[in-house]
């Protein structure tokens, strides 16, 4: 039954970032998908980790500690993340792209951007520009719509809270399938997301292209996110934790 509710929580942990995928990548609307998988499949990780806390067993331990540990290496990713907005190394805040895609309001910014495009007879296309050039065109039709909606809280508010259900979906995957884990296994997860990122990201921002310097920025950052992983899950989940993770589980299985 363990083994089961492990795999059903795995599956659940990467919703969020599953819903930001599919929104991005087939332009089809985040708010919708949040109202009918999203806030679901959340209550429902919720009260699997409830009932098996309650329940004394292991699987309650590494869903606490993952969502600690995914807490923490979003903290530590964001460090590096908004110094390179700062220092300009990064074209823009990308929790508030989320927020715009949560909040319904995606949909108005891009649909004000074809027309600037429209109203400049633009020939040079997105996936022509950087995303510096991209971010540029979109920043103050961005802040236009949040001016009139007078939404700019509201979407800031659940970018983050989007950013960092993210975040906790790589914790919880971490110990879920790893227990405590080891340096080296944390740094290739950080490693793995970067990659990712670097391949979602264009298709966020019309298929602008990246530059060397948010290529950098993400490397620094997301081996950054891998020290909370680190330092949190060996410290904390215990041996028999580590016992009952899909790692462990596929071993037993294969007879290792």
């Amino acid at each position: 039954m363990q083994t089961i509710l492990l795999l059903i929580s795995l599956g659940l942990a990467w919703v969020p970032l599953t819903i930001l995928l599919v929104s991005a990548v087939h332009n089809i609307s985040a708010r919708h998908l949040w109202r009918i998988c999203g806030i679901p499949s959340l209550i429902v990780l919720v009260l699997i980790w409830l009932g098996s806390s309650q329940a004394g067993l292991p699987l309650a331990s590494l869903i606490g500690w993952g969502i600690v540990s995914g807490i923490a290496l979003t903290i530590a990713l964001d460090i590096i993340r908004l110094a390179g907005v700062k220092l300009g190394t990064m074209p823009m805040d990308m929790p508030m792209s989320f927020g715009l895609r949560a909040t319904g309001l995606f949909e108005e910014v891009k649909k004000r951007m074809i027309a600037k495009r429209k109203e400049m007879n633009m020939t040079i296309m997105p996936e022509e520009l950087t995303m510096f050039g991209v971010a540029a065109m979109m920043k103050p039709i961005i802040m236009q719509v949040l001016t009139e909606k007078n939404a700019k809280v509201k979407v800031m508010f659940w970018g983050y809270v989007w950013h960092f259900l993210n975040g906790i979906t790589f914790g919880l995957t971490y110990t879920l399938v790893f227990g405590a884990g080891h340096w080296l296994i944390a740094l290739g997860c950080g490693l793995t997301v970067w990659v990712l990122m670097m391949l979602v990201m264009p298709s966020m921002m019309n298929g602008a292209k990246l530059t060397l310097s948010i290529f950098l920025t993400a490397l620094i950052a997301h081996i950054v996110m891998a020290v909370p992983l680190i330092l949190i899950p060996p410290a904390v989940i215990s041996a028999e934790a580590t016992k009952n993770t899909l790692l462990a589980l596929m071993a037993k299985l294969v007879g290792i």
